[in-house]
């Protein structure tokens, strides 16, 4: 059975700090890895993908956690053309693209976008832009949830947790593998409540 310590673990892993845990890393740090281990139980319409086309995961407000998830997909790639076997078999076969969310760009397709802390503000415009597309959109706190949000983080017990809204979700065309929904904290739409910090 997949736990909430599994996932963090198998991104910790590719970071090569297998004893570490979640007082020893930086929140953010610590947000990127269930980030990327998302992407694993996530599907997304046949239509989201042309051949070959990698997943974006696009970040709107803070900067930092591009670099973290950055730092895990390319040290899984590197795991996955050195023929590693269990990351073959656990992870995607797309390529994940890391990029900012450019407020000022035409362009800002993605399959992901995380809302870091203080960018919440953003939220009805990203939404407006995001209209019709299947886009799994992570905040990084729970306050967005009822409000575009779909999974949200929380922290409870000085620990990272998260919250998804299945109703949002399924609104995008997206499906989330019920081994994740079952480590979630499954909300209703506007459900959202400060994190106890």
């Amino acid at each position: 059975m997949i736990t909430i310590a599994h996932l963090l673990v198998a991104a910790v892993a590719m970071s090569n700090s297998s004893n570490s845990t979640y007082k020893t890393h930086p929140e953010y740090k610590v947000k990127a890895a269930f980030i990327y281990n998302f992407i694993q139980f996530v599907s997304w319409p046949e239509s989201s993908f042309g051949k070959g086309d990698p997943i974006i995961l696009r970040i709107a407000g803070d900067f930092k956690h591009v670099d973290a998830v950055k730092v895990l997909s390319q040290k899984t790639t590197a795991m996955r053309h050195n023929g590693d076997k269990e990351i073959k078999k656990k992870c995607t076969s797309h390529q994940i693209k890391v990029e900012k969310w450019d407020t000022s760009a035409k362009d800002n397709s993605c399959h992901i976008l995380f809302i870091a802390r203080g960018a919440e503000a953003m939220l009805p415009d990203i939404m407006a832009d995001l209209k019709n597309k299947s886009v799994l959109v992570i905040s990084d706190s729970d306050v967005a949830l009822g409000n575009g949000a779909m999974i949200a983080f929380y922290i409870a017990n000085s620990q990272v947790r998260f919250k998804i809204d299945p109703d949002a979700v399924a609104s995008k065309n997206i499906k989330i593998s019920s081994r994740l929904l079952r480590l979630a904290t499954i909300v209703k739409p506007g459900a959202g409540m400060e994190d106890d910090r």
